[in-house]
């Protein structure tokens, strides 16, 4: 059996993703010191007006294996 996973940056619709079943992890966005979940923490509004106000660009940071965990326990 092959299960996909994506994370939020996918750029695949949400409603998409759970249509199919397709279970989604959050990105990390940074900006400066602070870490944010995307779509859980900050939403797309949200993040453009932080880009729009920063001096500088996020960075983003791949979710932690902690995160898969759960996910890989329910499809094994």
């Amino acid at each position: 059996m092959v299960t996909i996973i994506a994370d939020t940056t996918s750029s695949l619709p949400l409603e998409t993703l759970k249509a199919l079943g397709i279970p989604t992890l959050p990105q990390f966005i940074v900006f400066g010191d602070k870490q944010y979940q995307d779509d859980i923490e900050l939403d797309t509004a949200t993040f453009l007006q932080k880009l729009k106000a920063s001096p500088t660009l996020p960075k983003t940071s791949a979710p932690s294996p902690d995160l898969y965990r759960p996910l890989y326990k329910i499809f094994t």
